[in-house]
């Protein structure tokens, strides 16, 4: 299937873009930490997520249907050439221990295909919806008006987008996802199996807080895991990127004490 984006008219043609979409970006990207990341290598395998853990709650009450939701475990990534600041300063904590993984499309359907084996698996995109104009969905920076469309008039609710629809709040993150449907509902420790030369294919590139010493660590220590030396990057905006750690209140309150300082 390679059908436009303008040209969906139903739940399972926006299902079936999604999932054709998903399988063809060149890199699929995670944001996190280097801890997280030794783990993932250290055990060959991804922790997927119960999502009653991740940020967008109303995401969990709001959309699909709660049953669906009780046997999905899912990995989020996202698409794009170019690093994602927002992406940098949401999931990399703490913030000198930041990387982005990165797994080139051949690598992530042989963990598709490996997976498919066993599980019931799904790589899909997101798409997102408008709360201001609920009749307007949103891919990749396109926009699709569903006014005129009843079988679309439902689609935030309905059971088959459960896991693939979001507030376009988010749509900064070009997410894929990595979903998975358990027969078990109460079974939400799943550790995906990755491919075993994984650690050969994956990317990883160093945040742009990590100073020349902890580089040059985080270099060593992935290479010792079975990371390639040529897989390893270094961010464009390494020294470049500063984010205050102060709230904006304590901000104005040091502020304010310095001005009564200087007029005591």
């Amino acid at each position: 299937m390679n059908q436009d984006f303008m040209q969906l008219t139903s739940v399972d043609e926006v299902c079936a873009f999604l999932k054709e979409r998903g399988s063809r970006h060149q890199n699929y990207h995670h944001y996190t930490s280097l801890p997280t990341l030794k783990l993932i290598l250290n055990g060959n395998t991804w922790k997927l997520s119960d999502p009653i853990t991740m940020n967008d709650l109303q995401e969990r009450q709001e959309k699909g249907a709660e049953e669906v939701w009780r046997q999905t475990v899912f990995a989020s990534f996202c698409f794009g050439d170019s690093e994602n600041m927002a992406m940098w300063g949401l999931y990399c904590f703490p913030r000198q221990d930041a990387v982005r993984i990165s797994l080139p499309r051949k690598l992530m359907m042989q963990w598709l295909t490996e997976t498919e084996k066993s599980a019931d698996v799904l790589l899909s995109d997101v798409i997102y919806v408008n709360h201001q104009k609920a009749h307007q969905l949103r891919w990749n920076n396109r926009r699709l008006d569903i006014t005129e469309m009843p079988a679309l008039a439902n689609i935030s609710h309905e059971r088959a987008m459960t896991g693939l629809i979001k507030a376009d709040a988010w749509s900064y993150e070009n997410e894929v996802r990595f979903l998975m449907r358990l027969k078990d509902a109460d079974n939400k420790g799943v550790f995906a199996a990755l491919p075993a030369d994984f650690a050969a294919f994956v990317h990883v590139m160093l945040g742009p807080w990590m100073d020349q010493e902890a580089r040059h660590l985080a270099k060593v220590e992935l290479i010792a895991l079975g990371v390639r030396p040529e897989n390893i990057h270094e961010s464009i905006f390494t020294g470049k990127v500063h984010l205050d750690n102060k709230c904006e209140s304590c901000t104005y309150f040091l502020a304010d004490q310095m001005r009564k300082k200087v007029n005591e």
